[in-house]
Protein backbone atom coordinates (compact mmCIF):
# COMPACT_ATOMS: atom_id res chain seq x y z
CA UNK A 1 0.00 0.00 0.00
CA UNK A 2 3.14 2.46 1.20
CA UNK A 3 4.51 1.40 -2.88
CA UNK A 4 0.66 2.80 -3.88
CA UNK A 5 0.61 5.95 -2.33
CA UNK A 6 4.16 6.67 -3.93
CA UNK A 7 3.05 5.90 -7.24
CA UNK A 8 0.29 8.65 -6.94
CA UNK A 9 2.92 11.23 -6.00
CA UNK A 10 5.59 10.14 -9.25
CA UNK A 11 2.92 10.07 -11.70
CA UNK A 12 1.22 13.09 -10.96
CA UNK A 13 4.51 14.77 -10.93
CA UNK A 14 5.40 13.38 -14.02
CA UNK A 15 1.92 14.08 -16.03
CA UNK A 16 0.83 17.14 -14.52
CA UNK A 17 1.67 20.50 -16.04
CA UNK A 18 1.61 22.53 -12.55
CA UNK A 19 1.70 19.95 -9.53
CA UNK A 20 2.63 21.90 -7.09
CA UNK A 21 0.98 25.06 -7.47
CA UNK A 22 -1.38 24.90 -4.67
CA UNK A 23 1.01 22.67 -2.25
CA UNK A 24 5.08 22.42 -2.20
CA UNK A 25 6.32 19.57 -3.05
CA UNK A 26 7.94 19.17 0.05
CA UNK A 27 4.38 19.34 1.76
CA UNK A 28 2.36 16.87 -0.41
CA UNK A 29 5.73 14.57 0.42
CA UNK A 30 5.17 15.22 4.56
CA UNK A 31 1.30 14.93 3.64
CA UNK A 32 1.62 11.53 2.18
CA UNK A 33 4.50 10.21 4.69
CA UNK A 34 1.22 11.38 7.59
CA UNK A 35 -1.37 9.22 5.65
CA UNK A 36 1.53 6.15 5.44
CA UNK A 37 2.40 5.93 9.46
CA UNK A 38 -1.78 5.74 9.80
CA UNK A 39 -2.21 3.16 7.68
CA UNK A 40 -3.83 -0.18 9.60
CA UNK A 41 -2.71 -3.44 9.06
CA UNK A 42 -5.96 -4.81 7.81
CA UNK A 43 -7.78 -2.18 5.57
CA UNK A 44 -10.62 -2.73 2.63
CA UNK A 45 -10.21 -1.70 -0.84
CA UNK A 46 -12.86 1.25 0.30
CA UNK A 47 -10.96 2.05 2.96
CA UNK A 48 -7.46 2.56 0.98
CA UNK A 49 -9.52 4.10 -2.07
CA UNK A 50 -10.32 6.89 0.68
CA UNK A 51 -6.44 7.34 1.51
CA UNK A 52 -5.40 7.41 -2.09
CA UNK A 53 -8.72 9.88 -2.64
CA UNK A 54 -7.42 12.14 0.16
CA UNK A 55 -3.73 12.32 -1.34
CA UNK A 56 -5.00 13.00 -4.75
CA UNK A 57 -7.37 15.79 -3.42
CA UNK A 58 -4.60 16.96 -1.71
CA UNK A 59 -3.30 18.65 -5.01
CA UNK A 60 -6.10 20.77 -5.03
CA UNK A 61 -7.19 20.20 -8.81
CA UNK A 62 -10.45 19.92 -9.66
CA UNK A 63 -9.68 17.75 -12.94
CA UNK A 64 -7.27 15.35 -11.30
CA UNK A 65 -9.22 12.47 -9.36
CA UNK A 66 -10.10 9.26 -8.31
CA UNK A 67 -13.02 7.24 -9.81
CA UNK A 68 -15.60 6.91 -6.74
CA UNK A 69 -18.45 5.79 -8.73
CA UNK A 70 -17.59 2.00 -9.11
CA UNK A 71 -17.70 1.72 -5.09
CA UNK A 72 -20.54 3.75 -4.79
CA UNK A 73 -22.71 1.68 -7.09
CA UNK A 74 -21.36 -1.07 -5.01
CA UNK A 75 -22.40 0.17 -1.82
CA UNK A 76 -26.25 0.84 -2.51
CA UNK A 77 -26.79 -2.33 -4.61
CA UNK A 78 -25.40 -4.46 -1.78
CA UNK A 79 -28.31 -2.39 0.26
CA UNK A 80 -26.42 0.33 1.85
CA UNK A 81 -28.30 3.61 2.93
CA UNK A 82 -27.70 7.17 2.86
CA UNK A 83 -27.99 10.18 5.07
CA UNK A 84 -31.69 11.30 4.47
CA UNK A 85 -31.13 14.90 4.34
CA UNK A 86 -29.56 17.68 2.16
CA UNK A 87 -27.25 19.93 4.54
CA UNK A 88 -25.50 22.77 3.67
CA UNK A 89 -22.15 24.52 5.27
CA UNK A 90 -22.86 27.85 6.53
CA UNK A 91 -20.35 29.79 8.55
CA UNK A 92 -18.60 26.54 9.16
CA UNK A 93 -21.63 24.86 10.63
CA UNK A 94 -24.34 22.41 9.51
CA UNK A 95 -28.10 22.99 8.67
CA UNK A 96 -30.52 20.99 7.56
CA UNK A 97 -31.88 22.30 4.44
CA UNK A 98 -34.25 19.78 2.91
CA UNK A 99 -35.95 16.25 4.41
CA UNK A 100 -36.60 13.79 2.10
CA UNK A 101 -39.41 11.66 4.01
CA UNK A 102 -41.56 14.28 5.79
CA UNK A 103 -40.18 16.24 8.70
CA UNK A 104 -40.48 19.52 7.44
CA UNK A 105 -40.12 20.90 10.58
CA UNK A 106 -36.35 20.71 10.51
CA UNK A 107 -35.35 22.46 7.95
CA UNK A 108 -33.26 25.37 8.96
CA UNK A 109 -32.25 23.16 11.73
CA UNK A 110 -28.48 23.17 13.08
CA UNK A 111 -26.95 20.01 13.21
CA UNK A 112 -24.53 19.38 16.05
CA UNK A 113 -23.27 16.40 15.13
CA UNK A 114 -23.33 12.90 13.32
CA UNK A 115 -22.75 9.27 14.66
CA UNK A 116 -20.64 10.71 17.77
CA UNK A 117 -18.54 12.87 15.52
CA UNK A 118 -19.01 16.91 16.16
CA UNK A 119 -19.63 19.13 13.56
CA UNK A 120 -16.19 20.81 12.93
CA UNK A 121 -14.41 17.70 12.84
CA UNK A 122 -17.17 16.39 10.15
CA UNK A 123 -16.90 19.37 7.52
CA UNK A 124 -12.89 19.20 8.28
CA UNK A 125 -12.64 15.54 7.00
CA UNK A 126 -15.45 15.94 4.39
CA UNK A 127 -13.08 18.91 2.62
CA UNK A 128 -10.31 16.35 2.35
CA UNK A 129 -12.35 14.42 0.09
CA UNK A 130 -13.90 17.67 -2.45
CA UNK A 131 -11.59 17.78 -4.91
CA UNK A 132 -12.69 21.83 -5.96
CA UNK A 133 -9.44 24.16 -5.91
CA UNK A 134 -10.29 26.48 -2.95
CA UNK A 135 -11.73 25.98 0.75
CA UNK A 136 -15.44 28.38 -0.32
CA UNK A 137 -15.92 26.03 -3.55
CA UNK A 138 -15.18 22.70 -1.57
CA UNK A 139 -18.04 23.80 1.04
CA UNK A 140 -20.26 24.50 -2.48
CA UNK A 141 -19.54 21.57 -3.68
CA UNK A 142 -20.43 19.83 -0.13
CA UNK A 143 -23.24 22.04 0.27
CA UNK A 144 -24.71 20.68 -3.21
CA UNK A 145 -24.53 17.06 -2.48
CA UNK A 146 -23.97 16.13 1.28
CA UNK A 147 -25.25 12.75 1.27
CA UNK A 148 -23.02 11.77 -1.38
CA UNK A 149 -19.76 13.27 0.30
CA UNK A 150 -20.81 12.10 4.10
CA UNK A 151 -20.79 8.37 2.00
CA UNK A 152 -17.44 9.24 0.17
CA UNK A 153 -15.90 10.18 3.36
CA UNK A 154 -17.19 8.10 6.06
CA UNK A 155 -18.77 4.92 4.21
CA UNK A 156 -21.44 5.40 6.59
CA UNK A 157 -24.41 2.76 5.67
CA UNK A 158 -27.22 3.33 8.36
CA UNK A 159 -28.72 3.38 11.16
CA UNK A 160 -28.11 7.22 11.23
CA UNK A 161 -27.79 9.08 15.17
CA UNK A 162 -27.82 13.24 14.20
CA UNK A 163 -27.60 15.35 17.07
CA UNK A 164 -29.47 18.58 16.96
CA UNK A 165 -29.73 21.54 19.48
CA UNK A 166 -32.13 20.06 21.97
CA UNK A 167 -32.31 16.28 20.70
CA UNK A 168 -31.05 13.40 18.68
CA UNK A 169 -32.31 11.88 15.86
CA UNK A 170 -32.18 8.31 14.83
CA UNK A 171 -33.07 7.12 11.21
CA UNK A 172 -32.26 4.30 9.52
CA UNK A 173 -31.17 6.09 6.62
CA UNK A 174 -32.90 6.35 2.96
CA UNK A 175 -32.27 4.16 -0.49
CA UNK A 176 -30.12 5.55 -3.20
CA UNK A 177 -33.28 5.93 -5.41
CA UNK A 178 -34.91 8.43 -2.86
CA UNK A 179 -31.57 10.20 -1.79
CA UNK A 180 -30.01 10.60 -5.83
CA UNK A 181 -33.45 11.26 -7.45
CA UNK A 182 -32.22 14.31 -8.87
CA UNK A 183 -29.74 12.32 -10.47
CA UNK A 184 -31.90 9.69 -11.71
CA UNK A 185 -34.50 12.47 -12.97
CA UNK A 186 -32.20 14.24 -14.85
CA UNK A 187 -32.99 15.45 -18.17
CA UNK A 188 -30.75 13.91 -20.71
CA UNK A 189 -31.25 16.69 -23.65
CA UNK A 190 -28.02 19.10 -23.01
CA UNK A 191 -29.56 21.77 -24.99
CA UNK A 192 -33.35 23.16 -24.47
CA UNK A 193 -34.78 26.39 -25.50
CA UNK A 194 -38.00 28.35 -24.88
CA UNK A 195 -39.34 30.98 -25.67
CA UNK A 196 -40.54 32.27 -22.08
CA UNK A 197 -42.39 36.27 -23.63
CA UNK A 198 -42.60 37.26 -26.85
CA UNK A 199 -39.71 39.21 -26.56
CA UNK A 200 -37.58 36.81 -24.15
CA UNK A 201 -35.86 33.84 -25.44
CA UNK A 202 -34.36 31.44 -22.58
CA UNK A 203 -31.62 28.69 -23.33
CA UNK A 204 -30.43 26.01 -21.10
CA UNK A 205 -27.00 24.60 -21.51
CA UNK A 206 -26.19 21.45 -18.74
CA UNK A 207 -23.28 20.40 -20.45
CA UNK A 208 -20.86 20.97 -23.87
CA UNK A 209 -21.21 16.67 -24.32
CA UNK A 210 -22.52 16.68 -28.05
CA UNK A 211 -21.09 16.09 -31.23
CA UNK A 212 -20.08 19.34 -32.90
CA UNK A 213 -21.46 18.53 -35.48
CA UNK A 214 -24.82 18.37 -33.82
CA UNK A 215 -24.22 20.97 -31.45
CA UNK A 216 -23.68 23.61 -34.82
CA UNK A 217 -27.01 22.78 -36.13
CA UNK A 218 -29.24 23.25 -33.02
CA UNK A 219 -27.27 26.68 -32.64
CA UNK A 220 -28.00 27.33 -35.99
CA UNK A 221 -31.95 26.22 -35.69
CA UNK A 222 -32.30 28.18 -32.42
CA UNK A 223 -30.75 31.62 -33.34
CA UNK A 224 -32.79 31.06 -36.24
CA UNK A 225 -36.36 30.84 -34.67
CA UNK A 226 -34.84 33.72 -31.97
CA UNK A 227 -34.31 36.27 -34.65
CA UNK A 228 -37.43 35.61 -36.53
CA UNK A 229 -39.73 36.11 -33.63
CA UNK A 230 -37.48 39.90 -33.10
CA UNK A 231 -36.73 38.88 -29.84
CA UNK A 232 -35.13 41.71 -27.23
CA UNK A 233 -33.65 39.45 -24.86
CA UNK A 234 -31.54 36.31 -24.44
CA UNK A 235 -31.11 34.27 -21.31
CA UNK A 236 -28.39 31.60 -21.25
CA UNK A 237 -28.34 29.40 -18.30
CA UNK A 238 -25.21 27.67 -17.06
CA UNK A 239 -25.85 26.81 -13.91
CA UNK A 240 -25.12 23.31 -13.02
CA UNK A 241 -23.27 23.32 -16.22
CA UNK A 242 -20.88 20.27 -16.09
CA UNK A 243 -18.13 20.72 -18.47
CA UNK A 244 -16.80 19.48 -22.10
CA UNK A 245 -15.82 20.76 -25.37
CA UNK A 246 -15.08 24.28 -24.67
CA UNK A 247 -15.07 24.38 -29.10
CA UNK A 248 -18.73 23.98 -28.33
CA UNK A 249 -19.15 27.14 -26.46
CA UNK A 250 -16.63 28.84 -29.10
CA UNK A 251 -19.66 28.05 -31.91
CA UNK A 252 -22.05 29.37 -29.44
CA UNK A 253 -20.47 32.57 -28.91
CA UNK A 254 -20.01 33.49 -32.69
CA UNK A 255 -23.96 34.04 -32.23
CA UNK A 256 -23.16 36.59 -29.44
CA UNK A 257 -20.36 39.04 -30.46
CA UNK A 258 -19.89 41.17 -33.28
CA UNK A 259 -15.73 40.82 -33.38
CA UNK A 260 -13.22 38.12 -33.55
CA UNK A 261 -12.24 36.47 -30.34
CA UNK A 262 -10.52 33.51 -28.49
CA UNK A 263 -11.75 31.04 -25.16
CA UNK A 264 -9.16 31.11 -24.20
CA UNK A 265 -5.51 33.17 -24.08
CA UNK A 266 -3.17 30.00 -24.19
CA UNK A 267 -2.91 26.53 -22.89
CA UNK A 268 0.32 25.13 -21.97
CA UNK A 269 0.43 21.22 -22.36
CA UNK A 270 2.51 18.63 -20.66
CA UNK A 271 3.24 16.03 -23.87
CA UNK A 272 4.27 12.34 -22.20
CA UNK A 273 4.07 9.32 -23.87
CA UNK A 274 1.11 8.62 -21.09
CA UNK A 275 -0.69 11.72 -22.59
CA UNK A 276 -0.07 10.51 -26.05
CA UNK A 277 -1.66 7.17 -25.11
CA UNK A 278 -4.95 9.31 -23.89
CA UNK A 279 -5.47 11.18 -26.63
CA UNK A 280 -4.73 8.63 -29.29
CA UNK A 281 -7.21 6.61 -27.34
CA UNK A 282 -9.81 9.33 -27.58
CA UNK A 283 -9.90 10.90 -30.98
CA UNK A 284 -7.33 8.24 -33.33
CA UNK A 285 -8.39 5.20 -34.46
CA UNK A 286 -5.84 2.33 -33.22
CA UNK A 287 -5.01 0.70 -37.08
CA UNK A 288 -5.06 4.78 -38.85
CA UNK A 289 -2.46 6.53 -35.99
CA UNK A 290 0.85 5.84 -38.88
CA UNK A 291 -1.42 8.45 -40.99
CA UNK A 292 0.26 11.35 -39.13
CA UNK A 293 -2.12 14.21 -41.43
CA UNK A 294 -4.97 12.62 -39.33
CA UNK A 295 -3.68 14.20 -36.17
CA UNK A 296 -4.23 17.27 -37.80
CA UNK A 297 -7.94 17.55 -38.00
CA UNK A 298 -8.30 18.00 -34.29
CA UNK A 299 -7.44 21.71 -33.14
CA UNK A 300 -5.14 20.33 -30.31
CA UNK A 301 -3.24 17.18 -32.09
CA UNK A 302 -0.06 19.43 -32.98
CA UNK A 303 1.04 19.32 -29.58
CA UNK A 304 1.58 15.25 -30.18
CA UNK A 305 3.68 15.86 -33.74
CA UNK A 306 5.75 18.99 -32.34
CA UNK A 307 6.17 17.01 -28.84
CA UNK A 308 9.78 17.82 -26.88
CA UNK A 309 11.70 14.91 -25.70
CA UNK A 310 12.40 16.75 -22.35
CA UNK A 311 8.96 16.07 -21.60
CA UNK A 312 8.57 19.97 -21.45
CA UNK A 313 5.60 22.30 -21.63
CA UNK A 314 4.19 22.71 -25.19
CA UNK A 315 2.35 26.63 -25.46
CA UNK A 316 -0.46 26.59 -27.28
CA UNK A 317 -1.58 30.07 -28.69
CA UNK A 318 -5.61 30.35 -29.59
CA UNK A 319 -6.49 31.68 -33.07
CA UNK A 320 -8.91 34.31 -32.91
CA UNK A 321 -12.63 32.94 -34.66
CA UNK A 322 -14.80 35.25 -36.41
CA UNK A 323 -18.51 36.09 -35.35
CA UNK A 324 -21.18 34.76 -37.55
CA UNK A 325 -22.71 37.48 -40.30
CA UNK A 326 -24.70 40.14 -38.82
CA UNK A 327 -27.90 38.62 -40.32
CA UNK A 328 -27.09 35.18 -38.23
CA UNK A 329 -26.37 37.25 -35.16
CA UNK A 330 -28.26 38.03 -32.18
CA UNK A 331 -28.66 41.62 -31.34
CA UNK A 332 -30.45 42.20 -28.36
CA UNK A 333 -30.05 41.83 -24.42
CA UNK A 334 -27.94 38.74 -23.93
CA UNK A 335 -27.65 37.47 -19.83
CA UNK A 336 -25.65 34.28 -18.19
CA UNK A 337 -26.77 32.84 -15.07
CA UNK A 338 -24.10 31.18 -13.49
CA UNK A 339 -23.59 29.27 -10.03
CA UNK A 340 -21.14 27.04 -7.52
CA UNK A 341 -21.93 23.95 -10.10
CA UNK A 342 -20.86 26.24 -13.21
CA UNK A 343 -17.78 24.07 -13.75
CA UNK A 344 -14.98 23.45 -16.23
CA UNK A 345 -15.84 24.43 -20.16
CA UNK A 346 -19.19 26.16 -18.43
CA UNK A 347 -16.55 27.78 -16.65
CA UNK A 348 -14.53 28.56 -19.51
CA UNK A 349 -17.61 29.99 -21.30
CA UNK A 350 -18.38 32.29 -18.38
CA UNK A 351 -14.83 33.94 -18.51
CA UNK A 352 -14.76 34.72 -22.00
CA UNK A 353 -17.86 35.49 -22.21
CA UNK A 354 -17.88 38.37 -19.70
CA UNK A 355 -14.05 39.06 -20.75
CA UNK A 356 -15.72 40.24 -24.18
CA UNK A 357 -18.04 41.93 -22.83
CA UNK A 358 -21.40 39.64 -24.02
CA UNK A 359 -23.42 40.41 -21.97
CA UNK A 360 -24.06 40.48 -17.75
CA UNK A 361 -23.01 37.36 -16.21
CA UNK A 362 -25.44 36.79 -13.16
CA UNK A 363 -25.74 34.37 -10.21
CA UNK A 364 -22.72 32.98 -7.71
CA UNK A 365 -18.89 32.46 -8.55
CA UNK A 366 -18.24 29.56 -11.08
CA UNK A 367 -17.32 25.81 -9.42
CA UNK A 368 -13.86 26.03 -10.78
CA UNK A 369 -10.87 28.71 -10.80
CA UNK A 370 -11.37 30.83 -14.42
CA UNK A 371 -7.61 29.36 -15.23
CA UNK A 372 -6.89 26.03 -14.19
CA UNK A 373 -5.71 22.36 -15.22
CA UNK A 374 -7.61 19.89 -17.10
CA UNK A 375 -7.65 18.68 -20.59
CA UNK A 376 -6.48 15.64 -21.68
CA UNK A 377 -7.28 13.48 -18.77
CA UNK A 378 -4.81 10.56 -18.30
CA UNK A 379 -5.91 7.82 -16.50
CA UNK A 380 -3.48 5.57 -14.56
CA UNK A 381 -3.61 2.58 -12.49
CA UNK A 382 -1.61 2.01 -9.31
CA UNK A 383 0.18 -1.22 -9.68
CA UNK A 384 -0.95 -3.32 -6.19
CA UNK A 385 -4.48 -2.14 -5.20
CA UNK A 386 -5.63 -1.79 -9.14
CA UNK A 387 -7.40 1.50 -7.82
CA UNK A 388 -7.58 4.20 -11.03
CA UNK A 389 -7.51 8.01 -11.00
CA UNK A 390 -6.90 10.82 -13.55
CA UNK A 391 -4.48 13.27 -13.96
CA UNK A 392 -4.71 16.61 -15.95
CA UNK A 393 -2.23 17.25 -18.49
CA UNK A 394 -3.02 20.87 -19.54
CA UNK A 395 -2.99 23.70 -18.34
CA UNK A 396 -5.44 26.40 -19.96
CA UNK A 397 -5.57 30.38 -18.85
CA UNK A 398 -7.78 32.57 -19.02
CA UNK A 399 -8.92 34.79 -21.85
CA UNK A 400 -8.01 38.01 -20.23
CA UNK A 401 -4.87 35.97 -19.01
CA UNK A 402 -5.92 36.37 -15.51
CA UNK A 403 -4.10 33.29 -13.51
CA UNK A 404 -4.87 34.50 -9.94
CA UNK A 405 -6.69 31.41 -8.05
CA UNK A 406 -10.18 32.77 -8.26
CA UNK A 407 -12.92 31.72 -9.80
CA UNK A 408 -14.95 33.72 -12.61
CA UNK A 409 -16.93 35.94 -10.52
CA UNK A 410 -20.48 37.20 -11.53
CA UNK A 411 -21.55 40.97 -12.27
CA UNK A 412 -24.33 40.88 -10.39
CA UNK A 413 -24.11 38.40 -7.29
CA UNK A 414 -27.49 36.93 -5.70
CA UNK A 415 -28.22 34.81 -2.75
CA UNK A 416 -28.04 30.88 -3.43
CA UNK A 417 -31.45 30.68 -1.90
CA UNK A 418 -32.82 32.91 -4.35
CA UNK A 419 -33.72 31.86 -8.15
CA UNK A 420 -31.73 33.10 -10.37
CA UNK A 421 -33.93 32.88 -13.58
CA UNK A 422 -37.03 34.37 -11.73
CA UNK A 423 -34.47 37.26 -10.43
CA UNK A 424 -33.53 37.94 -13.82
CA UNK A 425 -37.34 37.84 -15.36
CA UNK A 426 -38.15 40.51 -12.71
CA UNK A 427 -34.66 42.48 -13.29
CA UNK A 428 -35.88 42.18 -17.22
CA UNK A 429 -39.51 43.68 -16.67
CA UNK A 430 -38.65 46.31 -14.20
CA UNK A 431 -35.88 47.74 -16.76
Amino acid sequence: MEQDIDDVIRIIEDIHPYPYRFKSKDEIRSYSNRLKENLKDSLSISGFWRIIDELVVCYNDAHTSTFPYPLFHKFHRNGGLFFPFHVAIKNNELFITKTLEGQSELVGKKIMGINGIKDSTLIQDMLKHSKKELPNLKKHDISSNFPFYLWKTFGWKGPFNVELKDTILQNDGANYEVVFKDWLSEDEDWFQYDQLHSDIAYIKISNFNANRKNAKRRYKETFKAINEKHTDHLILDFRNHDGGQDLLGEDLARYLYNKPFKRLKKTLWKVTPEYQKAFEKKYIPKALRWIKPLYLLNPYSKVLLKKKKNKGLYELDYKTTKPHRKAKRFKGNVYLLINNNTFSAGSVFAGMFQDYGMGEVIGQETGNLSSFSAYALVTHQLPNSKIKFRISSAYSVRTNGDESKTPVEPDIRIATELDGLDYLLKKIREN
